[in-house]
């Protein structure tokens, strides 16, 4: 067992599984040592995690969790892609957030995702990042997350 995996035993933690895909797309890209993931969001039982828009049906703390969950499902699609969570370096993360116009608090909705890749990964889960308020996502999700990574 690699070092990120034991490290996501020991904090209780249990990837999700890869999900199913929804279109004519694929869940990743690589190319040479990086890795592009398509737009991912947490759903439970094939319904959004917290549905609905921060600032008016979602609470920043909740979409913080849905957030934190599509990390969780984004480390699976990457476990898969590079057979070795112990060999990513995560790059740049472009988080879109479903909210109401006069919503400002995006970067407190993706530091689930961030915070969740740090503690995973250490220093190699540090990331540039884009926040950015969207009017609506796909199935009425309250984050999505695309990202890219790199095998070290």
């Amino acid at each position: 067992m690699g070092k990120t995996m034991a490290k996501l035993k020991e904090l209780g933690i249990i990837l999700p599984p890869v999900p199913a895909l929804q279109g004519n797309y694929i869940l990743y890209k690589r190319v040479e040592q990086y890795i592009y993931l398509s737009g991912q969001s947490a759903f439970v039982n094939g319904i959004a995690l917290y549905p609905g828009k921060v600032g008016n049906d979602v609470t920043v703390e909740q979409a913080y969790l849905a957030a934190r969950e599509t990390g969780l499902l984004c480390l699976s699609i990457l476990q898969q892609a590079a057979g070795d969570l112990d060999k990513i370096d995560i790059v740049k993360v472009l988080g879109f957030v479903a909210c109401t116009p006069e919503f400002n608090e995006h970067p407190k909705v993706l530091n689930g995702l961030s915070d969740l890749f740090v503690e995973v990964l250490g220093e190699r889960g540090r990331h540039a990042r884009s926040a950015i308020g969207s009017n609506q996502l796909p199935f009425n999700c309250c984050v999505e997350i695309e990202m890219m990574a790199r095998i070290l």
